[in-house]
């Protein structure tokens, strides 16, 4: 969440937020509110953003007359924060399109230009409505200046209806038989009237400063009312206003003061507060009272008076004692009622909550509040882990204890939801780098806690969002509150992708090295063996030959049941049967298929009742036959099966294989320190995936999982779920920085190279091969076999085989005197004056290969080896025995 270089989790450990990012530099304040380093220690801190107004992608904050304190900039963009920096420039198309969406985008509660300040919009009002409510004009200050903050044609302001009177107005307020009539407020009727076009964003109307910190001297100067300086979301319900401050004795001493659009505002002891706005609210015209309720109301007037409340502080030159007046929040709150109760207009937290929208989605919320952390949720034990699958299934995380508690409360500026940070953001949050006001863009976010719907008011304490590091990133001040008008992730670079920071939304890549497809066989007893291609189908052969064999001695078994069933059957209709011998006139007679095979049976002489027979009759006794024969070879077939299923047991079990591609990328651009990571891709859809995944090229993953490697390393690893796209991206000039591509390093450069991932591609001709028995942790011993390879100039090459070389299923071409390339090597250094490499699952040995490098390497070892090559091997065979073994 902050820029590198600050190192709050050490030097070794990414930042939270793009590099380049210098939101928090010492040039640039925070997104805060000045308060929370102003107000000294005994007073409460007003870290409150300067927008919390809901913003979605149909819908912005109510008004078109803005009032200057309500909401920060209506920016459109599909990510407010680019993939390098917060505030970098136009370094990215990212930040281009989103400025540019910027002055098109509405602020939630910006005036219109030429609307008047509240006060002499007040007056306009006062003096066209009826000659009653003139009693109760309001005493006016005029600004010194007048607020540009609108369009250059003027909006007129409807004027609100007046209040009905007599008895029917009590009538209506209590439950009358008839509904209340919607009446749009002043604020929802002018931003329908001004439409997009003449809106200006709260970024242009300050020029394009961001929010100030100012002392408590500072802001009293320039007309910050102190009680507007320790106000919070904690502490808005209980706050006041007072009358005289705002109200002129004339005012006051009527029974009630008209604010808003045309609530009547009864003061108690010269002030007013949450209940009295209450009070007045449900008897002001078009507000139907059994639609809404205290706590609807008492939540509004919270995030209302905070977010105003911020203006003034943030911008004090431009918005000091402008916005946190009575005028302006019953403004508000009539505009709340308006969208949300009359129009249907729900925020993202209420979507989410009535499961009627995903938490899934791009969105930008706002810390409202955040509860206290034990010192042991952020240790390491007290984590939450993701480890990688092993058998083809979704990465999934383990809970540790303590890592599921709510730390901190977000809001969309309509309503608030606790929220599960991971141990990354709990460390942000630990290291005071998420603040009471910041403001966070977050995808992929869960809803936990909770099975079924219910409205954020009535949400049970369970109910949380829990957010990833990796998809969570700090949002620039402007940012509009809210789900976005794109809904897919933003980008973030590799290099601030944390091991253990759960799901990456977006991150740009290349290509470095595509490894050998590998298949992983789960038994049924718990234990994994991974193998090469080359070794699955030697495995695969064989499971299959022996499966075939015992298959093949049961149908055989069963055949000859059946065929010894069938003569004894045969034997015994035999001796029952008669011969007797039928004339031709009874022969014509047989009109059936059966009776004819059986007078066949029975006859003295079968050949001489064949041929007595018509062609009819042949035809008939050939289709019985037939028949015959198919029925029996069902029944045979139906034994076979119920044999296989008795023998089930016994024969070998299928096996479950899950094959796995794996892929090293870099960052793309230009690093000093290029990090590398491992993606793994479980299932059968690897194979389509090599397709996209080249070598040097450049992409875009979505929806991977981030988790440390199995050694327990904080080395990243990613891996695949079922919903990650790839999406290759066009070439540019300095993507590729971070790529090496392959080349095929002679033995004799060894010493002197370092290649890249610690990895080499190499030839040579075996010298020799040695095999060894190592024990392991386990008490039990594992096989090595050695490989020594020789270059031209007589250089040697140690390669290590762990489970041996029929492991590998590259016996049959390891052999003395073979030529072979041998890539993917795993370079190591030397041992005892020897360079020696390990070959791993990936590695492949080959005489043939494919890659146009390999083969010019394995055409240029040929022509320079000598003529006599068994002396040469000879040789190099004698110094290996003396020297190294």
């Amino acid at each position: 969440l902050t820029a590198p270089g600050s190192h709050v989790l050490g030097p070794d450990q990414p930042s939270l937020t793009a590099p380049g990012s210098h939101v928090l530099g010492p040039d640039q304040p925070s997104l805060t509110a000045p308060g929370s380093h102003a107000l000294g220690p005994g007073q409460p801190s007003l870290t409150a953003p300067t927008l919390t107004g809901y913003q979605s992608k149909n819908q912005s904050e109510v008004g078109a007359l803005r009032s200057p304190g309500l909401g920060a900039a209506r920016a459109q963009s599909s990510s407010p924060v680019p993939e390098h920096g917060l505030e970098s420039g136009l370094a990215s198309p990212e930040l281009s399109a989103f400025t540019e969406t910027a002055k098109e985008s509405l602020d939630d509660s910006l005036e219109e230009q030429n609307c008047d300040s509240p006060e002499h919009a007040r007056e306009t009002r006062n003096t066209e409505t009826e000659s009653g409510r003139q009693s109760h004009q309001m005493k006016v200050t005029p600004p010194s200046r007048p607020l540009n903050l609108g369009t250059s044609e003027r909006v007129p302001r409807p004027e609100a209806a007046p209040r009905p009177r007599g008895p029917s107005s009590s009538a209506a307020c209590r439950g009358h038989s008839g509904p209340v009539r919607p009446q749009p407020g002043s604020l929802l009727a002018a931003r329908l009237q001004c439409s997009h076009s003449g809106r200006r964003s709260l970024r242009e109307v300050v020029g394009g400063r961001v929010p100030g910190r100012y002392s408590p001297e500072e802001l009293h100067s320039l007309g910050v009312h102190p009680s507007v300086l320790g106000l919070s979301v904690s502490n808005a319900e209980s706050f006041t206003f007072s009358g005289p401050h705002y109200f002129s004795p004339a005012v006051l001493r009527g029974a009630a003061v008209c604010v808003g659009d045309g609530l009547m505002l009864r003061l108690r002891d010269g002030r007013a507060g949450v209940e009295e706005f209450w009070q007045a609210f449900v008897l002001s015209p078009g507000v139907e009272p059994r639609l809404v309720t205290r706590e609807w109301f008492s939540n509004h007037w919270r995030w209302l008076l905070w977010k105003l409340a911020a203006m003034e502080v943030s911008f004090p030159r431009e918005f000091a004692g402008r916005c946190v007046t009575p005028d302006w929040l019953a403004l508000q709150l009539k505009g709340r009622y308006d969208r949300e109760v009359d129009r249907a207009e729900r925020p993202a937290l209420r979507r989410i909550c009535e499961r009627d929208d995903v938490p899934s989605r791009t969105m930008v919320l706002c810390v409202s509040r955040i509860r206290p952390l034990a010192e042991d949720s952020v240790a390491d034990q007290s984590t939450t882990s993701v480890n990688e699958s092993r058998d083809g299934s979704e990465p999934k995380a383990v809970p540790s204890e303590g890592a599921g508690l709510p730390c901190v409360e977000l809001s969309d500026g309509w309503y608030s939801l606790p929220a599960i940070l991971d141990r990354p953001l709990r460390h942000m949050l630990k290291a005071g780098r998420i603040t009471v006001g910041s403001k966070v863009i977050t995808y992929g976010a869960e809803l936990v806690g909770s099975a079924g719907p219910c409205h954020p008011l009535e949400a049970p304490p369970s109910l949380a969002l829990k957010l990833s590091a990796n998809s969570t990133r700090r949002a620039r001040w402007f940012a509009s509150l809210g789900y976005q008008r794109l809904p897919r992730p933003f980008p973030v670079p590799l290099e601030s992708v944390f091991p253990d920071g759960g799901l990456v939304g977006c991150v740009g890549v290349v290509v470095s090295r595509v490894y050998p497809l590998l298949f992983l066989e789960k038994a049924k007893e718990g234990r994994s063996v991974l193998r090469s291609a080359r070794a699955e189908e030697r495995v695969a052969r064989v499971h299959q030959a022996g499966r075939q064999r015992r298959m093949e001695a049961i149908c055989s078994r069963v055949e000859a049941e059946f065929q010894e069933e069938g003569e004894r059957h045969e034997c015994r209709q035999s001796t029952r049967r008669r011969s007797r011998r039928l004339n031709a006139p009874q022969i014509r007679q047989l009109q059936d298929g059966e009776e004819i095979h059986t007078a066949l049976a029975a006859a003295p002489d079968p050949l001489a009742f064949q041929e007595a027979l018509s062609r009819t009759q042949q035809v008939m006794l050939e289709s019985y036959l037939q028949s015959l024969r198919e029925r029996q070879q069902s029944q045979l077939q139906c034994r076979m099966r119920q044999a296989m299923e008795e023998a089930e047991d016994s024969l070998p079990p299928p096996r479950n294989i899950v094959p796995l591609l794996r892929v090293r990328l870099v960052p793309i651009g230009a690093h000093h320190n290029p990090l590398d990571c491992q993606l793994s891709v479980w299932g059968r859809g690897s194979e389509g995936v090599k397709a996209v995944l080249l070598e040097g090229k450049p992409l875009r993953l979505f929806n991977v999982m981030a988790s440390p490697n199995r050694r327990g390393q904080q080395r990243l690893q990613l891996s695949a779920t079922k919903t990650t796209r790839y999406e290759p991206l066009p070439p540019s000039e300095g993507q590729l920085a971070s790529y090496a591509p392959r080349r095929c390093v002679s033995i004799s450069e060894l010493p002197s190279v370092q290649p890249m991932h610690g990895e080499v591609d190499t030839v040579g001709v075996v010298v020799s091969l040695t095999s060894n028995s190592v024990p392991s942790g386990d008490s039990s011993a594992r096989q090595l076999d050695t490989v020594y390879l020789a270059g031209p100039e007589r250089h040697l090459l140690a390669v290590r085989v762990w489970n041996g070389l029929e492991a590998l299923a590259f016996d049959d071409i390891v052999t003395p005197g073979a030529l072979l390339v041998v890539s993917n090597l795993s370079y190591r250094g030397h041992a005892h004056q020897l360079p020696t490499a390990t070959a791993g699952d990936g590695c492949i040995f080959s005489q043939n290969p494919k890659e146009p490098h390999l083969r010019q390497a394995l055409t240029e070892l040929q022509s320079s080896l000598p003529r006599c090559r068994r002396e040469f091997l000879r040789e190099l065979e004698d110094e290996i025995t003396s020297s190294y073994l």
